[in-house]
């Protein structure tokens, strides 16, 4: 039974839904076929620093685990433990270590990928997927990298150190890794982002009679 002057939801549902599959169609029939020069460029550009970011964080692996074992060393065998490990190693082996890699990590699509609700997706559906998720990843990357960063410029007029048992360690340089990371991964995902609203944009157009 239906009460005169409700409106229907069902109805009203279907149009927003009609509504925002509209402004993506749109969105997707406008998008440019192929990248331009500046754009390969600035792409090629921050694959290469995400790679090059990569680097240190794997030869700090290997800093981050000599130097943990000559503080168990000295501290069990001479009694004379190394000044700031703990401290030296959450600043800024731990931090780049976990941090740096993360722009690689996403150019190389070695995230964690969950497809159990997707699986049986056709390829057009996955593909927005991918768009939306990317540009939520955009979002929150950026907002990361936007937050972090204010911190360290904080943290840079401050001169932040870290008081240890015997000295005090100058910690403020390590805060910029976080908004590098953060906002490497954000033009990273940005760029594939648009690559693919490109890609489906030349589906689409393919599969159009």
């Amino acid at each position: 039974v239906e009460i005169a002057g409700s409106p229907a939801p069902l109805p009203a549902a279907m149009e927003a839904a009609a509504s925002v599959w509209a402004l993506a169609s749109s969105v997707i029939e406008g998008a440019e076929t192929t990248a331009s020069l500046p754009e390969q460029a600035v792409g090629r550009a921050i694959s290469g620093i995400s790679r090059q970011f990569n680097n240190p964080a794997m030869i700090l692996i290997t800093v981050m685990m000599v130097h943990i074992c000559a503080d168990v060393v000295a501290r069990y065998v001479f009694n004379h433990p190394l000044p700031g490990t703990l401290e030296i190693t959450a600043g800024y082996e731990l931090t780049a270590t976990v941090l740096l890699p993360l722009a690689y990590v996403t150019l190389e699509r070695r995230h964690i990928v969950a497809e159990l609700f997707t699986r049986g997706a056709s390829s057009f559906v996955r593909a927005l997927l991918d768009i939306v998720i990317g540009i939520a990843g955009v979002l929150y990357t950026g907002l990361l990298a936007w937050q972090t960063g204010l911190s360290a410029v904080n943290s840079w007029r401050l001169g932040e150190v870290w008081e240890t048992s015997s000295d005090v360690i100058v910690i403020w340089p390590s805060r910029w890794v976080l908004p590098l990371a953060f906002g490497l991964t954000a033009l990273y995902m940005a760029g594939r982002v648009v690559t693919a609203v490109r890609a489906l944009a030349r589906r689409r157009r393919a599969d159009a009679p």
